[in-house]
């Protein structure tokens, strides 16, 4: 298994499209059960490719698609941002906090290590772009990243949930809690 990770420019429709047909498989399953339109993640990506030193990527394997990590300056977006400035350990880090938008492996894929390296992927880019912290966020229960996230030296801020509501597979709305992971790079 050979894993190749590449970076989407916003030229680059074939990738993105790669990106959103993942991203709508992954979201889908347990523990999400959201529905995302094409145009919904297409207009995420739009927005990462304006905000400059974003990084957005698709992993394959023989070609094939099947994981994807997506991530921006925190300081680009405003509801984390605000949430975690407010936490006075890191009101004075927020500026120099990547903030890791999405890690997703398709569910055939998982148990191979592909988000341990793409988690360790996105590290390098933080740090080669001189960010001090790297955050990532992940849904309060049932939550199949945090133990890795873990396992990688990060650490939860515990008093810290911002609410989610997300359209569901089933037409109703999704509720849920996101808590933050930080880790010093």
């Amino acid at each position: 298994m050979s894993l190749d990770i590449q970076l989407i420019k916003p030229e680059d429709i074939h990738k993105q499209n790669d990106f959103i047909c993942v991203y709508q498989e992954v979201f889908a399953g347990a523990p999400y059960f959201e529905k995302w339109e094409s145009t919904e993640i297409q207009s995420m990506m739009d927005h990462w490719f304006e905000i400059g030193n974003a990084y957005v990527s698709v992993a394959y394997i023989d070609g094939n698609p099947i994981a994807i990590a997506a991530g921006v300056p925190l300081v680009a977006e405003q509801k984390r941002y605000n949430a975690l400035k407010l936490e006075d350990q890191y009101m004075h880090l927020v500026d120099s906090i990547f903030y890791n938008v999405e890690v997703a492996v398709l569910p055939s894929c998982r148990g191979r290590g592909i988000a341990s390296q793409l988690i360790d992927n996105r590290i390098l880019f933080a740090q080669e772009n001189e960010f001090s912290h790297l955050v990532f966020i992940t849904i309060e229960e049932g939550s199949l990243s945090e133990p890795l996230y873990l396992k990688k030296g990060f650490q939860r801020i515990t008093n810290l949930l911002v609410p989610e509501i997300q359209n569901g597979i089933n037409g109703e709305d999704v509720h849920y809690n996101n808590v933050f992971l930080i880790k010093e790079i």
